[in-house]
């Protein structure tokens, strides 16, 4: 199992910012799982599954279709970085983590390349003060390097500087690109471990379907059903 790999990929982090700062006028949703953190997590979607930048759902169906926001479509250099990428993409989001806040340890489901899916970050604003851990291992993640990391193994991280820490965030599936590209000449520094992947968090699961009934739509209602049923079918075997 990988845990996390630092790719030898550096995108601009001047244009990086230019664009991000032409978006923060906007409003930044707080992060839907709340028992996860203390103080401000906030998200602007750049692809959502409705196309809505204020939907900062993650979708736990699988084979769900995401969509690029009206952010996206007006940020040129959002979408040179996403193109690089050439596999389905699903979820892209500004994740900020406010000065003085923490996410605590927790584990993701179904999340890591073993899984078929990958996370990537790429830090726009950051700082030296940020405590960023990774199945134990505290990662320096600088301004415009590009990070996979296997949210899968228990994770943290605490901003105990003075500025806001902000993290383009693509999440995508894997494909023969994929494949090539972390097995490639382009992994500076990679770990890997032998952990088995873990059970999938039933209070997680009981959140996302209390996140998805609360949205009062159709989709969301379909959504939290499909998982609903999902969660009796994990928990109330005979």
């Amino acid at each position: 199992m990988i845990h996390y790999i630092k790719f030898d990929l550096n995108f601009d982090a001047v244009q990086l910012k230019k664009e991000l700062d032409a978006l923060t006028s906007l409003s930044w949703p707080l992060h839907y799982q709340k028992r996860d953190y203390e103080g401000e997590w906030s998200a602007i979607s750049l692809r959502s599954t409705d196309g809505n930048s204020g939907n900062v759902f993650i979708s736990p169906i699988e084979n769900i279709t995401y969509q690029d926001t009206e952010l996206l479509k007006v940020s040129p250099y959002f979408q040179l970085v996403l193109h690089y990428f050439h596999c389905p993409l699903q979820a892209v989001r500004l994740l900020k983590l406010s000065a003085g806040s923490i996410i605590k340890e927790h584990m993701d489901a179904e999340l890591s390349y073993e899984n078929g899916a990958f996370r990537i970050h790429i830090p726009i604003y950051t700082n030296d003060k940020v405590d960023f851990r990774v199945g134990g291992d505290v990662l320096q993640l600088k301004e415009g390097e590009c990070w996979y990391c296997n949210f899968n193994l228990p994770h943290s991280i605490a901003n105990r500087g003075k500025t806001d820490r902000i993290h383009l965030v693509i999440d995508g599936l894997v494909n023969d690109w994929v494949n090539e590209l972390f097995n490639s000449s382009r992994v500076l520094l990679r770990k890997e471990g032998d952990e088995k992947e873990p059970i999938e968090d039933e209070n997680t699961l009981r959140e996302m379907i209390y996140h998805l009934r609360s949205m009062n739509t159709p989709a969301g209602e379909k959504l939290a059903n499909e998982m609903e049923a999902r969660l009796h079918a994990a928990y109330n075997k005979e």
